[in-house]
């Protein structure tokens, strides 16, 4: 490399070997903080999605994928043969295992237009599922194989919950745990040239993923410790961030013409009056209320909630704010109605009690939320769990709100872990794929595979 070039950095967006897999807004936001951070910092990157539900070869062989208005929709998606160590379950489950993302000529073509002119310097790749880690070692095969001197570097969730088991991927893939924050040691250990100041919170808004729907995060992790949640172990304290900060961020969207957003906060609520609510203020100062009667503009944004918020963190003014800049729905973390659930599972504190819950509705939809635009969550399959306590949770709620079954996946080193792996049909710790909630890894007779798919179509007809 002369001394006048600029290093190259290969950002990529792995495949996805699952069972099911929505695009609820799947973007790859810690990938492409640091890409915006290694060209500030005088990089060149290329940015390979292997998501990409557009890219024409593959829509030439499969047609395209379903997408719908508001930014979600569905992948490419090739039926392949289960893992040798899935075959079993997943023929009791009668699930198709499947990869999803574009055909395997057209992403091994992307990564070659990548180098074909400079070879990168550094390669990173993002992370989600621990179950997922397959596409994570196709990937790395592939840059091994083609850019066979570069470093490798894997970073995201899978790779900070289980750093040993991604490192033992490929041979020489390198692991950065965390939000980041190990990828300027990893520079240095190469002799690169590491950029100056921090990651920045957002990306930047001209990335080709952002066809049709951004990403805010305006907080990081969150101040409840449920056991059964990965939020403590991805971010080990609860940070609010900057409106003015998320404001500029969210503005640099609406200029390259995004309109649907998606928040990705696990505590969206929790310090609002710092962040959230100057940043709705600031939204409707600039781009005007959302009138239920009187309509908005097509150019106006509209805001989702694929994490859900708490539910005792809203009010009628933050909910009236809410509406009023633009969201269209609010999806609540609603969990269980059992007391003894939260009791047991949230040591920090109960999310809401049920005697209150009609109220909280009664408050949103005077606030403009009609009742089919609002969801709560509902935790089902747990080691130990009940197949009843999720019906009566089910039943407690129909009929007001949409209610969908959030099916439970064990998260390592959480809190519930331990009882995870005790109770699991499954080997768990030697085994990520069985982490797969498709799977439903905690049968037992109190709560068995009938019983899931049962309360699966008891959902469908709630409102």
């Amino acid at each position: 490399m002369c001394a006048a070039e600029k290093p190259l950095a290969l950002l990529i967006n792995p495949p996805v070997y699952d069972f099911a897999l929505y695009d609820l807004y799947l973007k790859p936001f810690g990938l492409l903080r640091m890409e915006a951070w290694l060209r500030a910092g005088g990089w060149d990157t290329v940015f390979v999605d292997a998501l990409d539900y557009e890219e024409p070869f593959s829509a030439a062989l499969w047609g395209r994928p379903r997408r719908r208005a508001d930014g979600t929709g569905k992948f490419f998606r090739q039926t392949l043969p289960a893992p040798p160590s899935l075959r079993q379950a997943a023929r009791a489950r009668g699930r198709r295992f499947a990869r999803y993302g574009i055909a395997g000529e057209a992403f091994r073509r992307r990564l070659e237009e990548a180098g074909s002119k400079t070879p990168p310097a550094l390669i990173l790749v993002t992370s989600g599922m621990t179950y997922w880690y397959p596409g994570i070692r196709e990937t790395a095969a592939l840059c091994r194989e083609l850019y066979p001197k570069t470093p490798v570097a894997a970073g995201g969730v899978y790779a900070t919950l289980l750093p040993g088991h991604c490192a033992g991927l490929a041979e020489n893939l390198e692991v950065i745990p965390g939000d980041g924050v190990g990828l300027a040691e990893l520079l240095r250990q190469h002799g690169l040239p590491v950029p100056p100041g921090a990651i920045p919170d957002f990306p930047a808004a001209d990335s080709p993923v952002w066809k049709d729907a951004g990403v805010l995060r305006l907080t990081t992790g969150c101040p409840l410790r449920c056991d059964y949640c990965a939020a403590g172990r991805l971010f080990p304290r609860f940070e609010a961030g900057s409106a003015e900060a998320a404001f500029a961020a969210f503005s640099a969207f609406m200029e390259a013409g995004i309109r649907n957003f998606a928040f990705y906060d696990d505590a969206l609520l929790a310090g609002r009056e710092k962040v959230f609510l100057p940043f709705l203020e600031r939204v409707i100062d600039r781009y005007g209320e959302a009138d239920a009667g009187k309509g908005r503009s097509p150019g106006a944004p509209r805001f989702y909630l694929p994490n859900a918020v708490h539910i005792s963190s809203l009010d009628a003014g933050t909910a009236r704010l809410m509406r009023r800049a633009g969201f269209q729905e609010i999806r609540l973390g609603f969990e269980s109605s059992s007391a003894l659930f939260h009791e047991e599972h949230s040591p920090a504190g109960a999310k809401f009690r049920m005697e209150d819950f009609p109220g909280f509705l009664d408050m949103l939809n005077s606030a403009g939320f009609p009742k089919e635009s609002l969801a709560v969550y509902i935790l089902a399959g747990l080691p130990g769990q009940r197949a009843e306590e999720v019906e009566t949770s089910i039943r407690s709620v129909a009929g007001r709100v949409r209610v969908r079954l959030a099916e439970f996946s064990p998260v390592p080193g959480s809190a519930l872990w331990e009882k995870c792996v005790r109770l699991c049909r499954y080997p768990l710790e030697e085994e990520p794929l069985f982490h797969n909630n498709s799977l439903f890894p905690f049968e037992w007779e109190g709560f068995t595979w009938g019983d899931m798919e049962r309360l699966k179509k008891l959902c469908k007809p709630s409102l």
